[in-house]
């Protein structure tokens, strides 16, 4: 491929667009490997045995499932088969972050989709991306996107008015305002 880049570069656009397609076709033609199996570690001496992607998995699927409710790490490492250290350095080694970490920025990204799409209250946004209260939603959405909620909102609003399809009820509240009769619920009350 390397005695084809003069003819990517030359200033004929029909001699790129061929030099291009022939390109793509011997990629096409030649046989691939994907870079992330867990094939690609069996060399390596240490390396995962192929069941921590598995484990890995079910840990994000259930992250990306309940990230809006509080997670326990307890119930992390049940899903995973794994006492939390192992789960921490599993963690480390395929996605390069803790498992906090990871939990913060899909919150953040859920909460990103929001004000960008919705015109929900920032409080709102922060309870349904599962943060307990606004004040750490704002600290931690600014440690990660480096901007205030409002003002990551505002870059979309400029560029076109977010739908009122999403509107918050008016009776929703953040779980640190709700009074205790709200959070259990008046026929839990009664029972309990």
């Amino acid at each position: 491929m390397r005695e084809r880049i003069g003819e990517l570069l030359s200033s004929a656009a029909r001699e790129r667009l061929s030099a291009t397609l022939d390109i793509l076709c011997t990629l096409a033609d030649s046989p691939g490997e994907p870079l992330a199996s867990p094939s690609a570690f069996n060399d390596r001496d240490g390396g995962p045995s192929g069941h921590e992607p598995d484990r890995i998995n079910r840990v994000l699927s259930l992250i990306e499932a309940r990230f809006a409710e509080p997670l326990r790490l307890s119930e992390l490492c049940a899903a995973a088969s794994l006492s939390e250290r192992s789960l921490a350095r599993y963690f480390a080694q395929h996605l390069g972050e803790s498992v906090g970490q990871y939990m913060t920025r899909v919150r953040i990204g859920h909460a990103c989709r929001m004000l960008s799409d919705t015109s929900l209250p920032v409080s709102v946004i922060a309870t349904r991306s599962g943060f307990a209260n606004v004040s750490n939603f704002n600290r931690q959405f600014k440690t990660v996107k480096e901007t205030t909620p409002a003002a990551y909102r505002r870059k979309f609003v400029e560029a076109g008015v977010p739908d009122d399809e999403d509107v918050a009820q008016l009776t929703e509240r953040s779980p640190s305002l709700q009074s205790k009769r709200e959070r259990v619920g008046p026929e839990d009350e009664e029972h309990g």
